[in-house]
């Protein structure tokens, strides 16, 4: 069950309160794993900053990509795997969020929700678009309609987006305690 990933992390305790008569209140304290971050303060401000930027040319591109109007967007094997990309880009928007908003000293839930999942979004970006552009360049050859290389083009400049951010990503992930 998904709901009780981290629940062995957590200790109960009862704490007696004595301005209630000694009724007992149940407490949960965090003892699992901590991951810090070893990256100077001014270092972590720009890595969100630069994966913020990453992310609005991610959905830039996209978004752009999306109001072409092609014969290649009408394809089932080129749409779909397309706007699929939609869903891990919004979830790595999401990460980056609380990856913003997490200490520096973060639990292993913190961690999952921002890092891990911005790692596992960036990659499924990756494979999204890589899907996408091969079925474009299929389709291209199929048909022999050589109008589709703006479309290519796109899908190929978010595949190397994301392949550079999964690169920073390493980096960043290398630097956690």
């Amino acid at each position: 069950m998904a709901y009780k990933k981290f629940l062995s992390d957590y200790k109960e305790v009862n704490i007696s309160d004595k301005d209630k008569k000694g009724k007992t209140k149940k407490c949960f304290i965090y003892i699992g794993k901590y991951y810090s971050i070893s990256f100077e303060h001014g270092k972590y401000t720009r890595y969100k900053i630069v994966s913020a930027v990453i992310i609005f040319m991610i959905f830039g591109l996209f978004f752009t990509g999306a109001t072409l109007n092609n014969e290649s967007s009408r394809i089932f094997y080129i749409a779909i795997p397309y706007i699929s990309i939609f869903l891990p880009a919004s979830l790595l928007a999401g990460g980056l969020f609380n990856l913003c908003i997490s200490p520096e000293k973060m639990t292993e839930k913190q961690y999952a929700k921002s890092i891990v999942r911005m790692k596992n979004s960036t990659l499924a970006i990756m494979i999204l678009s890589i899907s996408s552009t091969v079925g474009d360049l299929i389709f291209s050859i199929i048909s022999r309609n050589l109008s589709e290389t703006y479309f290519i083009f796109i899908c190929t400049l978010i595949f190397t987006i994301s392949y550079i951010f999964f690169k920073l990503q390493k980096n960043f992930i290398n630097s956690i305690i």
